[in-house]
């Protein structure tokens, strides 16, 4: 399966990983399927991991597509959606700043990670983050 999700509820995130070749449609049908599924986890953390991707035919269009479908789900929902998106190619790297392009001044928070170190770093951060919010 070229695109799948993983929710963790214990630690409040979930994963996209998104592997193998992938498309336009593919990666809009997932998103679609995902938000409209009783999966979605409102508010939490997303974890994008694109360290398996193997052919992207992606097209800018494609891509803006999916970023302002997003962006009109999480701005319906009111969330603010924070992300970390592990990007270790320049290819997967470069998706990702475009997605970001097209997200202008949306409600997203994105962070990128090139190494798994940076995304261990940041999800401690997270956790530990989460942790004192929910003792207030």
């Amino acid at each position: 399966m070229p695109i799948e999700f993983t929710v963790n509820d214990q630690q409040k995130f979930y994963t996209c990983r998104l592997s193998g070749v992938l498309d336009d449609q593919q990666v809009y049908d997932a998103w679609v399927n995902f938000y409209e599924s009783k999966h979605w986890p409102e508010g939490y953390l997303e974890l994008m991991d694109l360290s398996g991707i193997i052919e992207a035919r992606l097209t800018p269009s494609g891509i803006q597509r999916v970023a302002e479908y997003r962006i009109s789900i999480h701005r319906l929902h009111a969330v603010a959606q924070n992300y970390l998106v592990f990007a270790p190619t320049d290819l997967t790297h470069g998706l990702c700043r475009m997605y970001h392009t097209y997200s202008g001044t949306s409600v997203e928070n994105i962070k990128f990670a090139k190494t798994q170190a940076e995304v261990v770093s940041y999800i401690e951060t997270y956790a530990a983050e989460l942790k004192i919010t929910s003792q207030l």
